[in-house]
């Protein structure tokens, strides 16, 4: 949302681009798909398994299913795992 208020709120922008809405992702098999490409980019030692369905629920819940608050939520937890 605060994008595209951004974006709208200059007219030179708003001409450029056209806005669309993502969708939020689902407790499904994509969203365990997209989950097992994050895990293998991030450099852990111990793989974690993210498509446990608990920890799946957690993620979509915490991140309310966009993609961004998804990745900060993993890019912390996987900052915090190097860390520990």
């Amino acid at each position: 949302k605060d994008a595209y208020y951004a974006v709208r709120s200059d007219s030179q922008l708003e001409n450029m681009f056209e806005p669309f809405t993502l969708p939020v992702w689902q407790d499904d098999e994509e969203l365990a798909s997209l989950l097992t490409s994050i895990t293998s980019a991030f450099p852990l030692r111990k793989a974690s398994i993210l498509t446990n369905p608990d920890l799946m629920h957690f993620i979509l819940d915490k991140s309310e299913g966009t993609i961004g608050e998804m990745m900060t939520l993993l890019s912390k937890a996987a900052v915090l795992a190097i860390e520990s």
